[in-house]
């Protein structure tokens, strides 16, 4: 009879540990839980931002081709005006010389 009750108390002692170990594994398995989707979550966002970034890179991308095309054209026109003041200016001589001639 008293190893019975030794045995019952070990068995007792065991369950209690199990049971403990149990609950502790549950607590640990909703952590675990919350984590995935706190990750979930932050991913999601993570994934909008992104996607966010992407639009923003485009429409800067566009507008910065707009305005190199714009800086071209107006190199051309620089370069054309330069042409037009040089042709001014060679006529100017020229008149200069003939008036001088006469």
């Amino acid at each position: 009879e008293a190893k019975t009750l030794k045995a019952q108390k070990a068995l007792a002692q065991r369950d209690k540990e199990l049971r403990e170990l149990a609950s502790e594994m549950s607590g640990r398995e909703e952590e675990m839980v919350s984590i995935e989707a706190a990750l979930a979550q932050e991913s999601d966002q993570n994934k909008r931002q992104s996607e966010k970034l992407e639009r923003e890179m485009s429409h800067i991308s566009k507008h910065t081709s707009k305005l190199e095309k714009q800086k071209r054209e107006m190199e051309k026109w620089k370069a054309r005006a330069e042409q037009v003041s040089e042709r001014e200016e060679a006529l100017k001589e020229k008149e200069r010389r003939v008036q001088e001639a006469e």
